[in-house]
């Protein structure tokens, strides 16, 4: 059985803007590493007890802005970009614990 030269990715076809700031791609990958996705879930206990606590700091934040939104009518922006961060972080690690990528997602929500 001969190897057969792996076919150039297609690109991407461009996405009509549907007003979300949020897209979230994914590259398919041929060859995974073994022992990554053997110990995944040991490698994720860290980043599961960041991510609990770091989240029940959200629920707060989310009762503040509430608060915040009621009274001034808008959102406070250092608030809002604390959550985003959140969210964008909490997304990286899933995207890693369900396989979808093999990089370690790094302790930060930097797009």
């Amino acid at each position: 059985m001969t190897d057969l030269p792996a076919a150039p990715a297609a690109p991407m076809p461009p996405v009509p803007s549907s007003g979300f700031p949020v897209r979230i791609d994914f590259d398919y990958v041929e060859q995974r590493s073994r022992i990554k996705t053997l110990f995944r879930v040991i490698l994720l206990i860290p980043a599961a007890i960041v991510a609990y606590v770091i989240g029940i700091v959200m629920g707060i934040l989310v009762v503040i802005s509430w608060f915040a939104i009621v009274i001034t009518g808008k959102h406070p922006q250092g608030l809002f970009n604390s959550m985003a961060n959140f969210f964008r972080w909490t997304i990286r690690v899933q995207s890693y614990y369900f396989l979808f990528t093999d990089e370690y997602p790094p302790f930060n929500g930097n797009p």
